[in-house]
């Protein structure tokens, strides 16, 4: 089983080349809710929602609440 410290460390150089990678799809997803007439706190709460939803199902993911 991970423990929490290792579930909690992430590499800041790994996080930077990850999002060297999705900055284009994140800031297109970011233009495509505006273009459609959504706030971007809308937007961000949306992506949020998401996110959790999709990552949720990771065993080694930390859960905060």
């Amino acid at each position: 089983m991970i423990s929490i410290e290792e579930a909690l460390v992430v590499s800041q150089e790994r996080v930077t080349e990850c999002g060297s990678e999705i900055v284009a799809d994140f800031t297109g997803l970011i233009a495509r809710g505006e273009e459609s007439g959504f706030s971007r706190k809308e937007i961000l709460v949306a992506i949020s929602a998401l996110t959790a939803c999709e990552l949720s199902s990771l065993p080694d993911v930390p859960r905060i609440h």
